[in-house]
């Protein structure tokens, strides 16, 4: 390459990085409002390119990155050269990490957006009650009897058709779902050593998902990573938004993972707050439900080892460097949301008609 478009290309680099570290900050509203406009359409071309090579093209990325950097790095002539090399490296894979998708930390959190507080211990087992009444009534519907687990009979596409249809269906939504790519891992049993059941690609912008979950996890963990796709990058809101467009899926299967999920969450923060509640709360769930509580759960002891917390400190450190405080809690948070929308619904039925 001519040695005047490496300078041209090496300044323009440090412009964008710059500019990146200058405005990315979570008060700019103005800077992501501007990418905000932008990402719809540079989501929707990247999907095409990924969704025509068929393959998953993020894990083959991750396969190939380190090889060709410690070559590019091999090919040095100098220390200097090295450093250069490793410096403008580094600040390429930064930039293009943020613009590709990471900027979608600073989002307005919902949390933000309704300025609820938060909630009171009889506001959790009323929410909890509600989804015990709804995830044994589903229950029964898809099970012959209440005390056999769910098994679900639709394919790995046949979910993801039905989780892109009803994450659209939420009017908060503004990006096109349909173009949206989800793979199954090629990681996948590295990652259930590791302890994640997905994630997103932030350069091809592809959903992965943990194909060794059990499939009564599918959809609220495919509908989990589309919601990282269409910008909802803090944890407990992909799981709100995930949660909720299951929730409204006419697909009873779908229905059942989103609730059930729910419950699961508001189970375990009964559990911190009130263990003998927690236990009546045991009582009324359909022994069916339970049972597939277990499944999830018998799944993770299996594949429980000695190098996963070490594997979630860093990705704990991760997070919290990019706005969620709470690092990996944060997925927990979701309750503090499926509590206000529970009461919202309920503020609203009561309130009289004009």
């Amino acid at each position: 390459m001519n040695l005047k478009i490496k300078r041209i290309l090496k300044f323009l680099l440090i412009l964008i990085f710059l500019v990146i570290i200058l405005f990315n900050k979570p008060k700019n509203e103005w800077f992501y409002s501007s990418y905000i406009l932008i990402y719809p359409i540079w989501i929707d071309l990247i999907s095409n390119i990924t969704n025509f090579l068929k393959l998953n093209i993020g894990d083959l990325l991750y396969l190939i990155s380190l090889p060709i950097f410690f070559k590019h790095l091999y090919k040095s002539k100098t220390r200097r050269d090295f450093l250069s090399r490793t410096v403008f490296t580094s600040i390429f894979i930064y930039s293009f990490f943020y613009l590709s998708w990471g900027i979608h930390y600073n989002k307005k959190s919902i949390n933000e957006e309704y300025a609820f507080g938060d909630y009171q211990i009889n506001e959790l087992v009323e929410t909890t009650d509600y989804y015990i009444r709804k995830v044994n009534n589903i229950h029964e519907k898809l099970s012959v009897s209440p005390n056999q687990k769910v098994i679900l009979t639709s394919s790995f596409e046949e979910i993801v058709f039905e989780c892109k249809k009803s994450i659209k269906e939420l009017k908060t939504i503004n990006i096109s779902t349909e173009n949206l790519k989800v793979n199954k891992s090629y990681f996948s049993i590295l990652i259930s050593y590791l302890g994640f059941n997905g994630y997103i690609n932030p350069f091809t912008l592809e959903a992965n998902i943990n194909s060794r979950l059990p499939k009564i996890s599918y959809p609220s963990i495919i509908s989990h990573e589309i919601a990282h796709q269409i910008g909802y990058a803090s944890e407990n809101e992909a799981n709100y938004i995930g949660i909720i467009s299951n929730q409204i899926s006419k697909n009873m299967e779908i229905n059942y993972s989103g609730n059930l999920l729910a419950l699961q969450y508001l189970l375990r923060e009964l559990y911190l707050n009130n263990k003998i509640l927690y236990n009546n709360k045991l009582e009324k769930i359909n022994k069916g439900v339970l049972k597939n509580i277990d499944e999830k759960a018998e799944f993770s002891k299996n594949y429980k080892n000695k190098l996963e917390p070490f594997v979630k400190k860093a990705y704990d450190l991760y997070l919290k460097k990019n706005n969620q405080s709470y690092g990996i809690k944060s997925y927990g948070l979701v309750v503090n949301l499926l509590i206000y929308d529970y009461q919202s619904k309920i503020k609203l039925s009561s309130s009289p008609s004009i």
